[in-house]
């Protein structure tokens, strides 16, 4: 069972009932969000008080479209990726029954946990081990979290071969591609039919409050999934703000430099205080010490929140710091201040 610190990143709720006479603000370094957040721009209040028309769902569709680089009869927009980590399970239950999942690993834990809870056989799979094994589906997360490896799209292309030929999908969490679009398996859908991609849009637009995410997949299978969401599948206000954000060419390309740039300066300023990173994204950094539990607790009394997880007890990663010289500094004298224990 997670606890509530090694569950998700985020909940400073918890953080601060745990800790509560850490230093003051805190610095929530625990997620993979930008911290620095697209700006909100002025909205017509009938977006607050009407639901969601065709003509805003398809403003929001046609600039997830551009952005994505695919057809609008390929998207549908959902409360959230999270959302469709949990439906897609119990979509290809409905359509195919029960089946055998393989979920490259380590990774996001609710992708494993959602396969389950909709009654299939899921097993945990090391990338090099997939073209022995005989899976109905296989989930990649690219770039992986809480790593940040790319798996290139020369090996996704012969998997969603191997899976059609028996009926099989190939589930691509993209939720952290924003910074390197080149990656993404987007371009290629239309000869993967087999092939749902999950896009995150709170992470690098750093508005996880809206929550807002699209899958991208043949239009069959997305109007599959739009049934098992609903109508309205999202707000007014993320129709609004999201048609906006992933129009505006100027603020994506700026801050992808930016995110990239600091990430940099982030590894070399936690390399340079003796921490071993085995994994790096413009949004995080892996780190992997055999006191992670004693570096977290010492973080957190700074006020530092980080995460850290049950399934790999030696791991901590650390979030994207605010565009601030406060922040850094104080993690660096955080990290000065801190001894291994003997």
């Amino acid at each position: 069972m997670q606890s509530a610190l090694t569950g998700h990143g985020g909940d400073l709720t918890a953080i601060r009932s745990a800790f509560p006479q850490a230093q003051q603000p805190w610095i929530d370094l625990s997620t993979g969000i930008n911290p620095q957040a697209y700006p909100i721009p002025e909205i017509d209040p009938r977006a607050w008080q009407h639901l969601p028309d065709t003509k805003s769902l398809g403003n929001l569709y046609r600039s997830a479209a551009e952005y994505y680089r695919v057809d609008a009869a390929q998207i549908t927009a959902a409360p959230g990726t999270q959302a469709l980590i949990q439906w897609l399970p119990f979509l290809r239950a409905q359509q195919h029954g029960a089946g055998r999942i393989g979920v490259t690993g380590p990774t996001y834990a609710e992708h494993t946990l959602c396969w389950r809870r909709a009654g299939h056989d899921v097993t945990q799979i090391d990338i090099q081990r997939i073209e022995d094994a005989d899976f109905d589906v296989i989930v990649l997360v690219n770039p992986n979290n809480p790593d940040g490896r790319i798996t290139p799209g020369a090996e996704l292309t012969r998997m969603a071969a191997q899976l059609a030929m028996r009926g099989g999908w190939l589930v691509l969490d993209e939720a952290f591609m924003d910074c390197d679009p080149d990656n993404s398996f987007c371009p290629y859908l239309d000869a993967h039919p087999n092939v749902i991609i999950l896009r995150s849009f709170g992470k690098f637009f750093g508005l996880a409050g809206l929550r807002l995410g699209f899958a991208l997949a043949a239009p069959e299978l997305i109007a599959g999934i739009a049934v098992l969401i609903g109508p309205w599948p999202v707000s007014g206000m993320a129709c609004a703000v999201g048609t906006q954000a992933l129009r505006d060419r100027a603020w994506i390309t700026h801050t992808s430099a930016r995110l990239s740039n600091a990430a940099e300066q982030r590894n070399a300023m936690l390399a340079q205080q003796g921490l071993r990173i085995i994994g790096s994204h413009p949004l995080f950094s892996l780190l992997d010490t055999l006191y992670a539990d004693h570096l977290f607790t010492h973080l957190a009394q700074y006020g530092i929140y980080v995460r850290r997880f049950d399934s790999m007890p030696h791991w901590l990663r650390i979030g994207a710091l605010p565009d601030d010289d406060t922040s850094t500094q104080r993690l660096i004298q955080c990290l000065q201040n801190w001894q291994a224990p003997e």
